[in-house]
């Protein structure tokens, strides 16, 4: 049970959350995407996919392990299906390190001709892609990614990692339950959010690519699960947040943004996440008919 200055604190969030919702609906450089998105939603437009554009997933942690967290990409992958987009998912480990997997990311890209590639990353793929962009190759790696879909991404880390890897029982059974099916959490230290660590450091994109960041933007409310809840609330004292990340840092990335007002960090809640998904990828497809 939740004391009253608990209680006040949390909806002073809240309000932050729609304030800064509301902000990027009305921001130049944001606006004119979001108003795009909603008229293809509002009423979908054919889809002509470029015959040499090709879509490739960059999944998120434990991909392997927990399919239908959606860190695998299969929302995404359903929807440009029925778009006629070609698809491919790269290689990457969901229980490496950040450094391994933008290895084996630049490694990938390098061996591919012909098709212009857009990524879509998910959660923590996100950040294995942030560390690609910063490898000595990365100039040849990327030359043919023309765009890049960040699907609630962690490029700057979460101050969540450290309830994650405490005593607390929610996070302890939570450790034990991957350990039981394999998986390791080794990598999960790269994921802090602090000076010196891994991830901090500016996101930098070759001029060439464009980026689109999707995240959810819910008030506590919208969240419809207890875990969900307790996590958006660890992370009220560093203002709104979607239960992982913190949305003063999605804002500041480059980059276009499409807020997903009442979706948590796995895209659960009252948006209609699948029609959204569709409706970029036109857009996206639109822009690249060149």
């Amino acid at each position: 049970m939740l004391n009253m200055a608990e209680q006040t604190a949390l909806s002073l969030v809240d309000v932050a959350t729609l304030q800064l919702y509301q902000q990027m609906l009305a921001s130049p450089r944001h606006g004119p995407f979001i108003a795009a998105v909603n008229a293809q939603m509002a009423a979908p437009q054919p889809v002509g996919v470029p015959a040499d554009l090709r879509l490739v997933i960059v999944p998120g942690a434990f991909y392997q392990y927990l399919p239908r967290s959606g860190a695998d990409g299969h929302l995404v992958k359903r929807q440009a299906r029925r778009q006629g987009w070609t698809i491919d998912t790269l290689p990457t480990d969901g229980t490496g390190s950040v450094i391994g997997n933008a290895r084996i990311i630049c490694d990938w890209l390098k061996a591919q001709t012909g098709s212009r590639l857009v990524l879509v990353s998910v959660s923590k793929g996100s950040a294995d892609l942030k560390l690609a962009l910063q490898q000595a190759d990365v100039g040849r790696a990327f030359e043919r990614v023309v765009a890049w879909v960040n699907l609630c991404g962690m490029l700057d880390g979460t101050p969540l990692i450290d309830w994650l890897l405490s005593w607390n029982i929610e996070a302890a059974f939570n450790r034990l339950y991957l350990q039981m099916k394999g998986a390791s959490f080794d990598f999960v230290n790269d994921l802090r959010r602090e000076p010196g660590g891994v991830l901090d450091s500016a996101l930098a994109l070759p001029p060439h690519l464009s980026l689109i960041s999707l995240v959810g933007f819910p008030q506590r409310q919208h969240i419809p699960t207890g875990t969900g809840r307790r996590c958006h609330d660890r992370l009220a004292s560093y203002g709104p947040n979607d239960g992982v990340l913190l949305l003063n840092d999605v804002c500041a990335l480059p980059g276009r943004l499409y807020p997903i007002w009442g979706a948590d960090h796995l895209l659960r809640g009252q948006a209609p996440i699948e029609p959204l998904l569709a409706a970029v990828l036109a857009c996206l497809a639109r822009e690249l008919a060149v």
